[in-house]
């Protein structure tokens, strides 16, 4: 009797588990829209451990919404005469661990409702250094809520 609860308790937990942790992971949408529209600011680009971020770059603004990412180069500070905001496609991963934005995959390290952590292992080609030299290196973007 005592292992029919016991082996009863352990499929419960087993369940329970897995419920909470794909609850966690279907708010990571929510977390990135605000479950339609959210901003986020670009706070830090690192290249291998290196904050490579210029300060024109510090107040670009990443609008996600359900269906495109919005970025807006423009609210303050302007890097080049020529930036314009540009729209990209976004899409997570089914387990949601994982984003696509404009063909480069990221992992989502960190989310919450005021702070967005993804990285890149730079696997695919291109990314720019503070130098505008072409690398190959682990980059980990932070965003923050506006």
């Amino acid at each position: 009797m005592k292992k029919l609860i016991l082996f009863s308790y352990l499929v419960y937990l087993s369940f329970s588990c897995k419920k909470k942790e794909e609850e966690v992971l279907t708010n990571r949408l929510e977390l990135i829209t605000n479950n339609n529209s959210k901003i986020w600011i670009l706070n830090n680009i690192t290249t291998n451990g290196k904050s490579i971020i210029d300060a024109c770059a510090k107040d670009d603004e990443y609008e996600f919404i359900k269906a495109s990412l919005t970025i807006n180069y423009e609210p303050i500070i302007k890097c080049y005469e020529n930036d314009l905001s540009n729209v990209l496609d976004y899409k997570i991963s089914t387990d949601q661990k994982s984003i696509l934005i404009d063909g480069v995959l990221y992992t989502i390290d960190e989310i919450s409702n005021t702070k967005m952590v993804l990285s890149h292992d730079g696997s695919d080609g291109a990314r720019i250094s503070e130098n505008n030299s072409i690398l190959h290196a682990q980059q980990t973007l932070t965003l923050v809520a506006k």
